[in-house]
């Protein structure tokens, strides 16, 4: 985009004048929208679009400079990525995750390799003589290159280690810095060194975000950058360039037309009914992802000659496959961000020695009292884990009966006790017809329940002297009718609580009680309320 400043009112303005907008329709669910796939995407344009990214234009042609970019550009990232430490980690086992990263970085290179043998063959008679002989130079040095990246394809496969390998990897890499060194003679037109990026919220495009500062690291490398730029401008703010293509594209998209979304069905298929259960969702998956691709295509199409922001006309693409971006590593690359202190930094003698020198550190001692500090704090964190593991365990094989439930409330752990521990109480205590589905709720009806059960034996054990009368012999009768009452009254479960307060009593209680019980109510949640204008006492 250009850009000018313009007199507006008496205040200075900066104006659009100029954009070239590139839009490029992605199926999300199928190749994401991490950091690691706006970058792929943005190599891409720099493959597709070369007068976007160079200084000036130059006597070859674009279609030789976009089979150069994308050999070049392919090549040095492939030289970035290999250590040799990588290399000797590799074993084999059966699962090796340094054998599978080797494997699809070799498979990443063939594939733009084939993709710029593919564009020789169709660009060999578009060009002029002089770009056909450099051609059928670097055709020869790819076809050697490629040779050796199935080589050592075919040597993953067998499961070589690492140390079998390392001097086979010294070998690519020599050819391919061969091929880099033939692609500098050849004076291609310089990079912009200054790069300014305009982007909108979200998280896959943020200057905070993992992915975005390991590929921004990259992108100065491949491109030589002298200053590279991030702004991520919020949505709605009147600056934003993005969503001001993003209205455009809208624009362009709803044309009165529908859009068709099956292109194709499993009616199609005449031996659909035939297949097996995996056979059938597989299909059913392939003809998703045919349709997907479809209606990208349909949309970009499109958007392709549309008017743009500025009126300049908008270009539509659509995403490549994931197997196919630029960048193929983000797994990995998430599980080294993730991954401790202590599993990063691996240090050897020498590396602390080289590590010392080149960040000014006084002494190795230093480094080493922090490795042995890293080291420290992580087998903390490992004992940690497993004490949290062992109580866990522990936790699993105990039963209702090993848990002293009415402790733990009064403690306030009732929400320690496991969820089925919980639902077994209630419904051994049949405390509720239906055992409630969630913890919470468990944790809610329990302490409940033993709230009102432990305030109906306060209640009961505080009126139970109030019925013994002190030194006065009792007829056998009168004993009688006390047993009876005793048996009644000994379980204050099956009592009401506000039956305490209206209960008759007999003369002795009135004579010798001194307590006097307040009508007491309980909540659901398990909490103790009284209505403080009504008070009864026993015998009055």
């Amino acid at each position: 985009m250009e850009k000018n400043i313009t007199n507006v009112n008496g205040e200075a303005s900066i104006m659009l004048t100029k954009d070239q907008s590139v839009c490029v329709m992605r199926p999300k669910f199928y190749v994401g929208s991490s950091g690691s796939v706006w970058a792929s995407e943005d190599r891409r344009l720099r493959v597709v679009k070369p007068d976007l990214y160079e200084v000036k234009s130059c006597n070859f042609s674009s279609e030789f400079r976009i089979i150069c970019h994308r050999v070049g550009d392919k090549i040095r990232h492939f030289i970035d990525q290999t250590e040799e430490n990588d290399i000797k980690n590799v074993s084999n086992n059966k699962v090796c995750s340094h054998r599978n990263y080797e494997q699809e970085r070799i498979n990443s290179v063939i594939i733009w390799l084939k993709k710029a043998k593919k564009d020789m063959d169709i660009h060999t008679f578009s060009i002029s003589a002089y770009e056909a002989d450099k051609l059928q130079e670097l055709r020869n040095k790819v076809n050697i290159l490629n040779e050796k990246l199935n080589t050592l394809n075919k040597f993953l496969e067998q499961r070589l280690k690492g140390a079998e390998l390392v001097q086979f990897y010294k070998d690519l890499v020599s050819q391919c810095k061969d091929l880099v060194n033939y692609m500098q003679t050849l004076k291609l037109p310089d990079t912009k060194s200054v790069v300014l990026e305009l982007t909108d919220a979200g998280p896959g495009v943020g200057k905070s975000n993992r992915d975005v500062r390991m590929r921004a690291t990259e992108k100065v490398r491949l491109d030589n950058l002298d200053l590279y730029a991030r702004i991520h401008r919020a949505t709605g703010d009147c600056q934003n360039e993005v969503e001001r293509t993003q209205a455009a594209v809208g624009r362009a998209i709803v044309d009165g037309g529908s859009i068709k979304w099956k292109h194709k069905s499993i009616e199609d298929y005449d031996n659909a009914k035939q297949l097996s259960f995996d056979e059938y969702e597989k299909l059913e998956e392939e003809i998703t992802i045919h349709n997907v691709l479809e209606t990208c295509k349909d949309l970009s199409s499109r958007v392709d000659g549309s008017p743009g922001p500025r009126g300049d006309f908008m270009e539509g693409l659509v995403s490549e496959d994931k197997s196919d971006l630029f960048y193929t590593d983000a797994k990995y690359l998430k599980d080294f961000l993730d991954a401790s202190e202590t599993k990063k930094v691996l240090f050897q003698d020498k590396e602390v020695d080289e590590f010392c020198r080149t960040y000014a550190v006084e002494t190795q001692r230093l480094a080493e009292e922090e490795l042995s500090h890293l080291e420290y704090i992580q087998l903390k964190r490992e004992k940690r884990a497993e004490k949290k593991k062992k109580v866990r365990d522990k936790n699993k094989e105990k039963r209702l009966e090993d848990y002293d439930i009415n402790s733990l409330y009064l403690d306030g752990k009732v929400k320690t006790i496991p969820k089925d521990i919980l639902a077994a109480y209630v419904d051994r205590n049949k405390i509720s017809p239906t055992i409630p589905k969630t913890k919470k709720a468990l944790v809610a009806i329990v302490e409940s329940f033993i709230a009102n059960k432990n305030m109906k034996q306060i209640l009961y054990k505080e009126r139970r002297p109030a019925q013994i009368t002190q030194n006065e012999p009792k007829s056998s009768s009168e004993d009688e009718d006390d047993t009876e009452d005793t048996q009644e009254s000994d379980s204050p479960g099956d009592t009401d609580i506000e039956s305490f307060g209206d209960a008759s009593s007999s003369e002795n209680e009135s004579e010798h009680s001194t307590v006097d019980i307040v009508e007491t109510k309980t909540s659901r949640s398990g909490r103790q309320y009284t209505n403080w204008r009504e008070r009864h006492f026993f015998g009055c």
